[in-house]
C-alpha cells in the first residue's frame, strides 16, 4: 500500500509543477487565455460571493478612483466593486462582488495597482 501512496503522490505533484510555473510568469500577454478561462468558468458556476478587502484611503482617492482603475478592474473582471465605511487608520472598506475566480484576479490587479502608485504612501 505505502509503494502506491507515493506513486499517486509523484503524479500529484507533477500534475501540480506546471501550474505552478504558469501562475509564477505574473499576468502580461501568455496568460489572458487562463485569465479569460477562469472568468468563464466562474460565470458559469453562477457562483456569486463578496471579497471584502481594506484599501489605504489615499490611494483610493488620489490614483485608484481618479485614475479609473476601480473601474477599468470591474469591467476586466465582470464585478461589481462597491466602496464601504472608512475604517481607522485612513482605511477604506471595499468590496468585490462577482465569480470567486474573477474576485481573486481583481485582488490581484488591485494589488498590482497599489504597488505602481506606491500602496498609498
Amino acid at each position: 500500500g505505502g509503494m502506491m501512496g507515493m506513486g499517486g503522490m509523484g503524479m500529484g505533484m507533477d500534475f501540480m509543477g506546471p501550474m505552478g510555473m504558469m501562475g509564477m510568469g505574473g499576468m502580461p500577454g501568455g496568460n489572458e487565455q487562463i485569465f479569460k478561462a477562469a472568468l468563464q468558468s466562474s460565470m458559469m458556476a453562477g457562483s456569486n460571493s463578496q471579497l471584502h478587502i481594506l484599501l489605504p484611503n489615499k490611494l483610493l482617492q488620489k490614483a485608484l478612483i481618479p485614475q479609473g482603475h476601480l473601474a477599468e478592474i470591474a469591467n476586466k473582471c465582470q464585478i461589481r466593486i462597491d466602496l464601504g465605511q472608512e475604517v481607522q487608520p485612513d482605511l477604506r472598506q471595499v468590496t468585490l462582488s462577482g465569480g470567486v475566480a474573477a474576485n481573486a484576479v481583481a485582488a490581484y490587479f488591485l494589488q498590482e495597482r497599489a504597488l505602481q502608485h506606491g500602496g498609498g504612501s
